[in-house]
């Protein structure tokens, strides 16, 4: 069974993450962004919000692939749950983003 991988605007999810104040923020980010590298490839996340001064929030993109089989959903879902147990400490959430109506 073939498998389409491809993406489009409904795809993705985003994730939240809320930094301490008492811990370096650029180095927390720079481990987050790892960490989302390992698990879901370079090319299927993207940085779309980051407060470091204020609220010490940071919000991802992570694409969805077009599930065709349960497995990969599966997958996908088991990799989320990796990130969220990984990053405890930062109160890893989804959120909304509001984009601009065109």
């Amino acid at each position: 069974m073939a498998i389409d991988t491809t993406h489009n605007s409904a795809n993705h999810v985003y994730l939240a993450f809320h930094f301490a104040s008492d811990i370096s923020s650029v180095s927390q980010l720079t481990r987050l962004k790892h960490l989302l590298a390992d698990t879901f490839g370079e090319e299927e996340f993207s940085e779309i919000m980051v407060d470091l001064d204020l609220t010490k929030e940071v919000i991802f993109k992570v694409n969805v692939p077009m599930i065709m089989s349960p497995a990969i959903r599966r997958e996908f879902f088991i990799k989320l749950l990796r990130v969220f147990n990984a990053t405890s400490q930062f109160t890893p959430h989804f959120t909304q983003v509001n984009t601009p109506k065109r």
